[in-house]
This record gives C-alpha cells, structure tokens and sequence, in this order.
C-alpha cells in the first residue's frame, strides 16, 4: 500500500513489514544469484522492441539489474503471496516484463484455484492513437486525441488492480494532440 511515497514490505519474505519505506529512493544493483526472474525467449508476452534476446543481443547482464531502496529490503517476487493478494479478482497490466514474471513463477497455472485474472493488454498510449496496433505501432508522428480513452477503457473497466506502463510517452520529445 502507497502512502506519500512510501509503502510497507515484507522483510525477507516473512511478513514483517516495514514502515515508511521509500520505494523511489534506492540504486540499482547487480544481482546474479537470483536475477532474471524469467527467461526471455519463453515469454510470448514480449513485444519485438523489448525482445532483445530474440533479435541476436549477445550480453545479457542487463537482466541482472534489479531496484534496491536505500532504506529497506524489497521481498522477491512470490507468485503464491501474489494470488493470494489477487484471490477474487482482476489484474490488467500494460506492462509485459510482470506478465513475463507471474508466466515463469507459474502464476498461470494457479489462476482458477485463486478465482484470479491476470489479463494483458496493449495500449501504448492509454488513449487513442495511431500507435494502437500491436503490430505496426512504430509512427514516428504520434498522434493522440486525449479525449478519447473509451476504445481501451472497456476494456479494464471491470478491473479491481490496474497497472499501466508508460514508459513510452517519455520515448519521443513531441506527440501531436488532437
């Protein structure tokens, strides 16, 4: 749970948790004992632009990178205190690296005995635009009409846990808005 910035974690995985942990000061270490958390070229999820492996990248120690807050000890992912978390309801990420994550720990499999959903969808944008096709989405002249989130919108309407990746709107200096 966020407040002001910060949320409480578990320690070690144990459920004693941590008050006023910020979760956005920290550094990024390298971590080769438990990092990746997914093997790339067994996810489906990820799209050609993220899809290094896939496309012949040879050095893969960026995957080992992972976010350390100065102040506390993030838990590792767990996919059973995950469903237990999501028991009775729908998750929609836009954000493929967690679809990859919860697929490896073998989420997937566990989803009915949880009444879970963990669904996926693409909208680059959130809003309409001429980048909304999954497979032909590189415009180099995005146009977006802000006004116009109903066409993706229907499509988490029904969510209880929404988690959307934005970090292509910081990709490109200018978008043209209709």
């Amino acid at each position: 749970m966020l407040r002001n910035g910060h949320q409480e974690v578990s320690k070690n995985g144990t459920g004693d948790s941590l008050q006023g942990c910020n979760l956005f000061s920290g550094k990024w270490v390298y971590d080769e004992k438990f990092f990746p958390l997914y093997k790339e070229l067994e996810c489906s999820f990820i799209d050609d632009g993220m899809a290094c492996e896939r496309f012949g990248r040879k050095d893969f120690n960026y995957q080992h990178w992972r976010w350390q807050p100065h102040d506390c000890d993030l838990p590792r992912f767990n996919a059973i205190a995950m469903l237990e978390k999501l028991r009775g309801k729908k998750l929609v990420l836009s954000y493929e690296i967690l679809t990859c994550t919860a697929m490896a720990f073998s989420c997937f499999n566990a989803i009915k005995e949880y009444n879970a959903s963990i669904d996926f969808y693409w909208a680059p944008l959130l809003v309409e635009s001429n980048s909304d096709d999954l497979i032909n989405h590189r415009v180099l002249d995005w146009i977006v009409r802000v006004q116009a989130i109903e066409k993706h919108a229907r499509y988490w309407t029904d969510a209880d846990i929404l988690v959307f990746n934005s970090y292509i709107w910081w990709r490109r200096p200018k978008l043209k808005v209709l």
